[in-house]
């Protein structure tokens, strides 16, 4: 007897004495669950001290616990008629047939630690708590998951669900819900409307007082202290120049998407090119640090190049406006990368159908992108003028003073980021888009005058210029930092006319195609040259001895055209007739001509004038052709002079015999 009545005490270990339990006389283990503080009411959830002492019967749990075995093994969190003790999960329950309270053994810990409901989809998410394996684990599920079916499929994850008590962890866990933390969250950051009020979602939601956290792929918790990424910005990077360029373009990035979609903004693509040793990804950390993690590795905002073009896009969709860097496109295998300019730019994945042939939504991203590689990415497109106005390239500028400058920004940098964008996002906020607006209309007008040389593009260009310098000036009165703001826009401005004589399609081809002839001029009938029964492109004329003509057969220009990397020919010709280098007929681009096939039939060409320097295409192969007649005509004599003094008589003098010859 003494044995019955010995108490069943619930150690410190994750396991109840099970054995001692099932033990005792079915009468006694009854008194026992009476004596366990009778029945418990259904009050909200709590957590409390208990030493009761429990007889168990094994059913197995889903959840996981939230603290260690040793820090749980004699707290009691209470819901309702459930509760969790020693890593266990157990139910109180009246028997129906004898009306006295019995507690089962569900099964391991598990419970509902946080309900995380996405504010843009409105998807509700569980942060799960379970037990197994002697540790806490957590886990991210669907609220879908709650159907039995899916609960039992949760077993691969660890939890101690199976068919047996399935229905009394789902029965727990609908129960259990209304006790768990509620937690609005957000995966997608930049801009948004909510509850009809402009956001800015980062880590939190800037601009509101709801609260909402970050749960996508990117690190852009702040990590360390404004103060110390500050000390790190005055110290570093304002005394160069090119970084503080860096610097400003990432704090243009959220003003960018901010005005977008009021005057159908383009992204702008700063893309930055030279030798490994010029610091390029260093400014690239500076550009994003003041929103995220300036690192490579899972989570940061320094992204790489090397992947698909749909993998690249798939890194920067649900994003508009926080800065984010492509690092490396010497990595990637694209070999043009035309189309790619093009979808950055616009800022909008492709098109694209579903299974039931409705328009699949299409994912955005808005502000700044900045671009890293060795080469300029330009080298690998197809020249069009557009892309020039849409990607902005600065190369071989040093960045860093030297690898000791770049590391120290890099450590310091890793070690405090993400402070000083939510400030700048408070500020903007505060002032008001029509001042932001105000401020770009300004830098306009100072940027376009700035520009010595202009072309058609220059006032598109200036645009960008002023959304870069509008932003600089609103952090440098954010944080009362000396930005250099002349001396930036005196880079960009230098850029720009590095590039504007060759920033036109129509002036690139047009140079290109004069290389072309000139490599390949034997292909061409001349007046000293005509075509005979080799490789045949056309002819070159002359005008006036002024003007030179190239003669091209239409096939064989877009063919050699396309192989430069030109393959929009219309545009080209368009400009080029524009120029007034085109000899056409009206309303096209070729004439027709006699051909230069043994026919002769009339042809279309296209009829490319050429400036008076090319003269010496005709005047070299004049030359050459001169200088081929006399060749021969001086072999022909000495041949004739071998033939006749072969056949000279024996009393004949040689000396008058060749005068005579000549």
């Amino acid at each position: 007897m003494e044995t019955n009545k010995k108490k069943i005490e619930i150690v410190e270990s994750t396991k109840i004495m099970q054995s001692t339990a099932t033990n005792l006389p079915a009468k006694r283990r009854k008194q026992k669950n009476i004596r366990e503080d009778a029945f418990i009411e259904n009050t909200r959830g709590s957590i409390e001290k208990d030493n009761t002492e429990v007889p168990s019967i094994i059913k197995p749990d889903k959840h996981y616990l939230l603290k260690n075995k040793q820090a749980t093994s004699s707290v009691r969190m209470t819901y309702g008629n459930y509760y969790i003790l020693n890593n266990d999960l157990f139910l109180k329950e009246i028997n129906k047939k004898t009306e006295e309270v019995e507690v089962k053994r569900i099964g391991k810990m598990i419970r509902i630690k946080a309900i995380h409901q996405d504010i843009e989809t409105h998807n509700v998410e569980w942060e799960l708590e379970f037990y197994n394996y002697e540790k806490l684990q957590t886990a991210m599920i669907l609220r879908e998951n709650l159907q039995k079916n899916k609960l039992t499929q949760l077993v691969n994850i660890g939890c101690d669900i199976i068919e047996s008590n399935v229905v009394a962890i789902q029965n727990f866990l609908r129960y259990q819900e209304d006790f768990a933390d509620y937690k609005n969250t957000h995966k997608q950051l930049g801009w948004a409307v909510f509850e009809d009020k402009e956001v800015f979602k980062h880590h939190s939601l800037i601009g509101t007082d709801i609260e909402s956290t970050y749960n996508g792929p990117f690190v852009v918790e702040s990590k360390g202290t404004f103060e110390g990424w500050e000390e790190t910005i005055i110290d570093q990077v304002l005394p160069s120049v090119p970084l503080t360029l860096a610097l400003i373009a990432g704090f243009a990035s959220p003003v960018v998407a901010w005005i977008a979609k009021d005057f159908d903004l383009e992204v702008i693509l700063f893309h930055i090119y030279g030798d490994s040793t010029m610091g390029k990804t260093t400014a690239a950390r500076v550009f994003v640090s003041p929103f995220g993690a300036p690192t490579t590795k899972t989570g940061g905002t320094l992204v790489k190049w090397n992947g698909t073009a749909n993998g690249v896009i798939g890194q920067l969709v649900n994003n508009l406006g926080v800065p984010i860097a492509i690092d490396e496109a010497s990595m990637n295998k694209m070999k043009d990368f035309t189309e790619m300019i093009y979808t950055l730019a616009e800022g909008v994945e492709k098109a694209r159908m579903t299974k039931t042939l409705d328009n699949r939504e299409r994912r955005r991203w808005a502000g700044v992108l900045f671009s890293t590689a060795e080469h300029p990415l330009i080298e690998k497109t197809n020249f069009n003028s557009g892309l020039q106005v849409r990607l902005m390239e600065i190369g071989n500028v040093q960045w860093t003073n030297s690898s000791e400058h770049a590391n120290k920004l890099k450590d310091n940098l890793l070690a405090n980021y993400g402070h000083a964008g939510s400030r700048f996002i408070e500020y903007i906020l505060n002032i008001g888009k029509g001042k932001v607006i105000d401020c770009w209309r300004k830098w306009q007008v100072k940027c376009m005058g700035s520009m010595t040389e202009k072309d058609n593009l220059s006032n598109r260009i200036a645009d960008k210029f002023a959304l870069i310098m509008m932003a600089g000036e609103m952090v440098q009165d954010c944080f009362s930092w000396d930005m250099q703001l002349d001396e930036v826009l005196g880079m960009l401005i230098e850029h720009d006319q590095k590039n504007v004589g060759q920033r036109s399609v129509g002036e690139e081809a047009y140079n290109q195609f004069i290389g072309l002839v000139k490599q390949h001029r034997s292909k061409f009938i001349t007046q000293f040259r005509d075509e005979k029964g080799t490789e045949c492109w056309g002819r070159i004329n002359t005008k006036n001895n002024a003007k030179v003509e190239v003669e091209i057969l239409t096939n064989v220009f877009r063919q050699k055209m396309g192989e430069l990397g030109f393959e929009n020919y219309g545009v080209i010709l368009d400009s080029w007739r524009e120029k007034g280098f085109l000899d056409h007929d009206y309303n096209k681009f070729t004439r027709k001509r006699t051909g230069v096939e043994p026919k002769k039939q009339r042809q279309n060409y296209y009829c490319i004038q050429l400036p008076k320097e090319c003269l010496s295409l005709i005047q070299e192969q004049n030359n050459q052709h001169t200088d081929e007649f006399n060749l021969l005509t001086s072999e022909v004599k000495s041949a004739k002079r071998r033939v006749h003094l072969d056949n000279l008589p024996e009393d004949m003098d040689v000396v008058d015999s060749i005068d005579e010859m000549d």
